[in-house]
């Protein structure tokens, strides 16, 4: 935002009042008569001065026109960032869709970064991310950065992401638990065949004695 601050005098001590007249490439601004201008719709290299007239509440006095200030370069600015597909699996492909524009019509230059459980995934630099090597309830995050080869607005962050569990892949299952049932089965079936073991010797006994 473009201010302007004017002071002057009035022999008679009456209550001076101004009017504005922004001006871009010697041209009037329409509607710009404010002493403030947004700079919003220019673009760079764009010349721009404000009129300044001042008036006593009788007769304006003598207008003045500032100099002229230049519009510089201004950085690429990100306006949203997606993440699909969503929900992601492990083993799909994550992709970034950003949304940037720059204010001066310049190329924009998009750079990467990806964490993961909030620690920076070395060497993925890429708009794509690879998952086959990450495990159910990873936490994935990208940031990026604008650019148009001169300026630079700060990183952007998306949304996180977590990854599911692929619908298609079997559940793990644990070696200790698969261990565990197989003795329990073992002891289940000992159980049994001493139980059929004695009630053998019962009826062999009870023959000998008649």
């Amino acid at each position: 935002m473009l201010r302007v601050d004017f002071q002057s005098e009035n022999a008679d001590g009456d209550r001076i009042t101004y009017r504005y007249k922004w001006l871009v490439n010697d041209m009037p601004a329409p509607g710009e008569t404010s002493e403030q201008f947004s700079p919003t719709k220019l673009k760079q290299g764009d010349r721009i001065a404000v009129e300044v007239i001042p008036n006593d509440g009788k007769v304006d006095g003598v207008a003045l026109v500032t100099e002229a200030v230049i519009v510089g370069n201004t950085a690429p600015e990100i306006g949203e960032i997606y993440l699909e597909p969503s929900p992601i699996y492990r083993g799909d492909i994550l992709r970034v869709r950003v949304v940037a524009v720059d204010p001066d019509g310049d190329p924009i230059i998009l750079s990467y970064k990806w964490l993961r459980n909030g620690k920076e995934i070395a060497g993925m630099n890429s708009d794509t991310l690879e998952t086959k090597d990450f495990l159910k309830e990873d936490i994935l995050v990208v940031y990026v950065t604008a650019s148009d080869g001169q300026a630079t607005r700060g990183s952007m962050a998306s949304l996180p992401v977590t990854i599911q569990n692929n619908v298609n892949e079997p559940p793990v299952r644990s070696q200790h638990g698969i261990a565990s049932r197989r003795r329990a089965a073992e002891v289940f079936s000992l159980e049994r065949m001493r139980g059929a073991y004695a009630g053998l010797y019962r009826q062999l006994g009870a023959a000998a004695i008649d």
